[in-house]
């Protein structure tokens, strides 16, 4: 009887590693790099509470110790539950780019802190191990805490292809949408992503991401984009994906390898329809040399295409050229509304589009950019010259008195 006694733990326990097994196999396989380098190898996953913290420093020792009591708010994986209260027990310091301090401790007693901990087994039956956190209060927690909530959603998923499709798109939205360390980690996993499935990216997706491609504000997002579509190419032309091309024009179009040709194409095509900017402007446009997009736009502006400052703002956030996106936010004083505005007073925060961005706005002439041009005249920015200036715009000098446009 004792011996069976014994043995009924260990076949529990068995029974119990055995149900979670046969969970985890009915799921999708990861597919992105958090997934297999953070969350796999973790035993918990959980959004908790620092609620105290003690220091164990071994006599003599030269690393530190710290035993943390913490509360459950959230419990992405694991045994813990919401509001339980565990105790984790930290090794070592935590480093810093401080050359002065190259490492601190990781917590601080009586100063109350919210992270999002990855957790192993420690050697105490009753402690757990850190093995990597989230600060929620620090500059990205918020991010991350998207990021994770996000995984989840995805280690929830059976059928693989979805999966795919899910992951691919969530991504892309963040790259698109995100904050700064959103939109790196995006770029980063999508890389990882294209390099090892790439068969995930459908001729869609990749061709969002040929267009987010040049958005990237930091070198790490451009790198990690590119990077993912070199991979992408180096498998299947993304272009190869979209159906065979039956309107005539656009045949000639892709067909011509001079760019003069091109132009001619396109000047044919105006003349003999009377306008090219519905269905196929936007088309032509991601295909166009930054030598012809100053014709598309002066020909935009000539059919006198109104109310389509939504596009043109798109066609802005996907262009590198600057002189070219001047050329855009030039454009929008002539085709766009009142549902421009804001955007074109966010631009007078760069001094090379400022003037565009003010003469566009004085075009729109609406009530709600007028205002703005008087909003302008006490910025911090406006110089005496350019006061003057936008005084004219808005009518307020009279004859001969008025300074040069500047735009």
């Amino acid at each position: 009887m004792r011996s069976r006694a014994r043995l009924l733990p260990l076949f529990l326990l068995a029974l119990l590693l055995g149900a979670t097994a046969s969970a985890e196999e009915g799921r999708a396989p990861s597919l992105t790099r958090l997934e297999r380098g953070r969350w796999e190898p973790a035993g918990a996953i959980v959004r908790a509470r620092v609620e105290s913290v003690r220091d164990a420093r071994a006599p003599g020792g030269a690393l530190g110790r710290q035993v943390v009591r913490a509360r459950a708010l959230k419990v992405y994986k694991g045994p813990l539950a919401p509001e339980q209260v565990f105790t984790l027990v930290v090794y070592g310091q935590r480093p810093t780019l401080d050359p002065s301090r190259p490492s601190v401790p990781y917590f601080h007693d009586g100063k109350p802190s919210e992270h999002i901990f990855f957790l192993a087994r420690g050697t105490d039956a009753h402690a757990w191990r850190l093995q990597t956190l989230f600060d929620m209060d620090g500059d990205h927690g918020a991010e991350q805490a998207e990021a994770v909530e996000t995984l989840a959603t995805w280690r929830a998923m059976n059928e693989v292809t979805a999966k795919a499709q899910k992951v691919v798109d969530d991504l892309l939205r963040m790259l698109l949408r995100g904050g700064p360390w959103t939109r790196t980690y995006a770029a980063r996993e999508l890389a990882w992503l294209a390099e090892s499935r790439p068969e995930s990216f459908d001729a869609k997706a990749r061709r969002r991401l040929q267009r987010a491609a040049p958005m990237g504000t930091t070198r790490d997002q451009r790198f990690w984009t590119r990077r993912a579509l070199a991979s992408l190419a180096a498998t299947k032309d993304a272009e190869a994906q979209e159906p065979t091309e039956t309107d005539p024009w656009r045949r000639a179009f892709l067909e011509a390898d001079d760019p003069e040709v091109r132009l001619k194409v396109l000047t044919r095509l105006h003349a003999s329809r009377g306008t090219l900017f519905d269905a196929n402007a936007w088309w032509a446009w991601r295909r166009l040399e930054p030598s012809l997009r100053a014709w598309f736009l002066d020909s935009l502006i000539e059919s006198k295409r109104a109310g389509i400052g939504a596009a043109l703002r798109r066609a802005y956030g996907v262009e590198e050229d600057p002189e070219t996106r001047e050329a855009l936010v030039r454009a929008l004083g002539f085709l766009g509304g009142s549902g421009d505005v804001a955007w074109l007073v966010e631009r007078t925060g760069n001094e090379r589009l400022r003037r565009p961005a003010l003469l566009a706005l004085s075009r729109i002439g609406t009530p709600e950019a007028r205002e703005a041009l008087q909003d302008a005249k006490q910025a911090s920015w406006a110089d005496q010259d350019l006061r003057d200036w936008l005084r004219y715009l808005l009518g307020e000098m009279k004859g001969g008195s008025s300074p040069g446009s500047g735009g």
